[in-house]
């Protein structure tokens, strides 16, 4: 049967920013139907819409919510957050509803719909809504499989609001870091972690410190998966501004090192045959170079 749900509600509200950069889901994608955009928003017969018209509105106010959550410093910088809080919570609270109806229609579903349910009243609590910051504040001390979620969730809010406190978000990462400590398999810390690490941080170190957690304290296969990916991209960023040094072997079996074009500006340029974005990206390399050359440029082509 269709499945909606966290992936589609998500990127219909424009919310993909606030997903784990360093993982996708792993499950196939919810498909849309091609006549849900069309579908009616009146009951079908028994009073229940179908999946597709609840679809078809769960989609619009995806629509409407994404032209007000245009960047995420409307979230994080709290002048933008307040002027958007009365446009965004209504468009909110109706996706939400749309959520409980596909629970009633597709029971099937209602794993998948409790999740996204906890991101939404997540974003409803950064706007300063009350029942959702009440809601998520009992769900939190409920004692059920959600609870660690919530509480999660209630310090990636309390990060969020503190976009430029350093002292205080370091206070919020030594929670989620006794959580992990507590949890260390849980892979809901280390994608909130990974959301703090790459969005709202007040510094480089509060970013990095949130990336230690995920390194060090969790084991679960989330951390396992991303922990490469940490260590890859600090070695990038390590590497901003710092001289690089390129050697190989050239296609007529001499060897080549950047190191002879020191004083050069140096383009490399990775591509492959197969890589059809690549091919079409050439002619511009050509262009490039024929330009700047004279002036220093460079390109090194590797296959």
């Amino acid at each position: 049967m269709r499945r909606f749900f966290l992936l589609f509600a998500l990127s219909a509200a424009g919310l993909v920013a606030l997903a784990p950069l360093y993982a996708q889901d792993s499950k196939e994608p919810p498909k849309t139907a091609a006549t849900s955009k069309d579908a009616p928003a009146t009951p079908a017969a028994g009073g229940k819409r179908t999946p597709e018209q609840i679809e078809g509105d769960l989609q619009k106010a995806g629509n409407e919510l994404r032209e007000v959550l245009s960047t995420p410093e409307v979230m994080l910088d709290p002048t933008q957050r307040k002027a958007a809080a009365p446009k965004a919570i209504p468009i909110i609270k109706r996706m939400v509803a749309g959520l409980d109806e596909v629970v009633q229609v597709q029971p099937e579903a209602k794993a998948q719909i409790a999740e996204a349910k906890l991101e939404f009243l997540t974003i409803l609590s950064v706007f300063g809504d009350p029942d959702s910051i009440t809601d998520l504040g009992k769900l939190a001390k409920a004692g059920t499989p959600q609870s660690l979620d919530a509480q999660s969730a209630q310090q990636l809010i309390a990060y969020w609001e503190n976009p430029k406190d350093e002292a205080a978000q370091i206070k919020v990462l030594d929670e989620m870091q006794k959580l992990a400590k507590a949890n260390p398999k849980s892979d809901s810390i280390g994608q909130t972690l990974m959301k703090m690490a790459s969005m709202g941080a007040a510094s480089k170190g509060v970013s990095e410190k949130a990336e230690n957690i995920v390194t060090t304290d969790l084991t679960g296969e989330f951390a396992q998966q991303v922990g490469g990916q940490i260590k890859g991209q600090r070695k990038m960023r390590e590497a901003v501004g710092k001289p690089v040094e390129l050697a190989g072997t050239q296609v007529d079996g001499t060897p080549f090192s950047t190191k002879d074009w020191k004083g050069k500006v140096i383009l490399v340029d990775f591509w492959a045959t197969w890589c059809q974005p690549c091919l079409a990206e050439l002619p511009r390399v050509k262009k490039t170079y024929l330009e700047h050359h004279a002036k220093g440029l460079e390109i090194l082509g590797v296959s």
